[in-house]
């Protein structure tokens, strides 16, 4: 999942997602659950590429698993993701193009943001901010203030 957030936060494929069919495609991979198991140690594949892909199994899901392991990996993708889209904003809607992509851009931050609320990650999202990691900034272009829901309530 964070491959594909990686590449779809490219400046030169952001644009990809006024299709629908990439959107719902993302959507999958990010929203799916994928193999389920119990909360309980699993083996480590003996070979690579392995046999099969029991090991890929989570107790929660994928992006859970990844907002408790890696956080900063996956809001970082989000972070960049907007920022092209926003740098898209032609400054008129149409139905197509930027206009499409940057209602996508928001509306999967905000899921993403229902997922960080169960896991109470604020915290770690108020630390990413306060260091200057990465989070919903303007990168000094003159827009004024970003409202970002999943940076600060």
């Amino acid at each position: 999942m964070p491959l594909l957030l990686k590449f779809f936060s490219e400046a030169s494929h952001t644009a990809a997602l006024a299709h629908p069919e990439l959107q719902d495609v993302l959507d999958a991979a990010i929203f799916e659950p994928g193999l389920w198991q119990p909360n309980a140690p699993k083996p480590m594949p003996a070979t690579v590429p392995a046999e099969n892909r029991k090991h890929l199994a989570t107790p929660t899901g994928l992006l859970f698993q990844e907002l408790t392991h890696s956080p900063a990996v996956t809001l970082g993708c989000m972070q960049t993701l907007l920022d092209n889209a926003l740098d898209m904003d032609a400054g008129r809607y149409s139905q197509h193009g930027a206009s499409a992509v940057i209602l996508y851009a928001v509306r999967l931050a905000l899921r993403i943001e229902g997922y960080v609320r169960y896991l109470g990650l604020y915290t770690i999202l108020l630390l990413l901010i306060l260091y200057g990691v990465a989070l919903w900034h303007t990168k000094g272009r003159s827009r004024g203030v970003v409202y970002c829901p999943i940076a600060v309530q």
